[in-house]
């Protein structure tokens, strides 16, 4: 079958399916043994200091971001440019991820085209395909703004919506701090499924509809100290 296709379609292939690490030598699997321990140790040459992090940021995940992210994200910047210099270059972390901290560090790395497009996801609506009566503030939860994640819940159609609000508005602000006030924000992706295609109950989509209605502008940042208040509200 696969000649079949290969033929019609002039296709050649270079090597077997599977795992790409496994392709790169890292482990064998039929060994079962790891070869490359350290293939993901070795750091790229514009390195911080592990002090300058957030401290409310998961130290694995900022090195991330900070290190192989920002090596991507340089070597996409020139791709575009080498283009077209006048096209705007969306920059999109790991969902749920901070943008990396270059307004200090390399700034050399942002200019009047960079859009800063972060994905953001209701998971509990996601996994379970139902609007609830309870929701979380996911977002508060990982940049541990909580004292407990008890204090992320939110409670009814109002708390939810408010919930919503702030996420949006801390995401916008963390851009700010990270990113400069000169790069704009676009969430490029709201998203969970629900039924509404065959119920024809929008109710859900117009309750989410009045996140947008200039409340991202207005919406204080989240106070740590008065979560549990507004979690109840």
């Amino acid at each position: 079958e696969l000649a079949e296709v290969d033929a019609k379609y002039n296709w050649t292939r270079s090597y077997p399916g599977g795992c790409i690490w496994e392709l790169h030598g890292i482990y064998d699997s039929k060994q079962q043994k790891l070869l490359k321990p350290d293939y993901f140790k070795p750091l790229l040459e514009h390195t911080y200091e592990q002090n300058d992090f957030d401290i409310n940021l998961d130290p694995n995940a900022e090195i991330f971001i900070e290190h192989f992210f920002v090596g991507h994200w340089l070597k996409f910047k020139e791709l575009v440019e080498k283009i077209n210099s006048n096209w705007f270059k969306f920059m999109q972390s790991p969902v749920n991820a901070p943008p990396p901290d270059l307004i200090e560090r390399f700034s050399s790395a942002l200019d009047n085209k960079t859009v800063y497009s972060p994905h953001f996801y209701d998971g509990l609506t996601l996994l379970l395909k139902k609007w609830r009566f309870l929701n979380v503030d996911a977002i508060g939860v990982m940049r541990s703004l909580y004292k407990h994640p008890i204090q992320a819940l939110r409670f009814g159609d109002n708390s939810i919506s408010k919930g919503f609000a702030q996420q949006f508005e801390y995401l916008k602000q963390e851009g700010v701090k990270r990113l400069g006030e000169g790069v704009p924000l676009l969430m490029t992706e709201i998203v969970f499924s629900l039924h509404n295609f065959n119920t024809a109950d929008w109710s859900v989509a117009r309750k989410l509809s009045t996140i947008g209605d200039n409340k991202l502008a207005r919406q204080p940042v989240p106070d740590p100290n008065s979560m549990m208040s507004q979690s109840i509200t």
